[in-house]
């Protein structure tokens, strides 16, 4: 596994209610950067307080975080599948890029992607247990993580 590695994204929302839950879930992370789990905060965050043009979407960054010991990579990405897992979003994407790891894909970079899909059609008053996540991504190759979720939409994995 690689020494260090940029990682950036977004938590895509499909409207204002979902977009308000999601801000409210951030502000309960630690308020500064600290020591352990990759030091994820409020700060690397970011979203327009108008979001107009944007749409409603949630970004975010993080660099020259660790993932040199084993199963780094598993503890990094079950953070994000625990953090999603009671909340509704269109999708949770994740674009790591490490200085040091072997990939068969291009630049040595990796994508993690998440789509929440209702069970039963879409509608205005869905709830997180109304729908389940849906993962999609490369793996590096020296890393036995798996996600929790089901990893084709026509899989008949309920959410957990």
């Amino acid at each position: 596994m690689g020494n260090n590695a940029w990682a950036s994204g977004h938590i895509l929302c499909g409207h204002q209610r979902q977009r308000n839950s999601l801000l409210a879930k951030i502000a309960q992370l630690p308020d500064r950067p600290f020591v352990g789990d990759f030091s994820i905060w409020q700060g690397i965050f970011h979203a327009p307080e108008e979001p107009n043009r944007a749409g409603y979407i949630i970004t975010f960054g993080l660099s020259h975080k660790h993932f040199g010991d084993p199963d780094e990579m598993g503890t990094f990405l079950n953070f994000w599948e625990e953090f999603i897992t009671d909340t509704m979003a269109d999708e949770l994407f994740i674009a790591l890029e490490p200085s040091s790891i072997y990939s068969d894909d291009p630049f040595g970079k990796f994508y993690f992607q998440w789509e929440w899909h209702p069970v039963h059609g879409w509608s205005p008053d869905l709830k997180p247990t109304d729908g389940r996540w849906v993962f999609n991504g490369t793996l590096p190759i020296d890393t036995t993580w798996k996600s929790r979720f089901a990893t084709e939409i026509n899989d008949n994995k309920q959410p957990d």
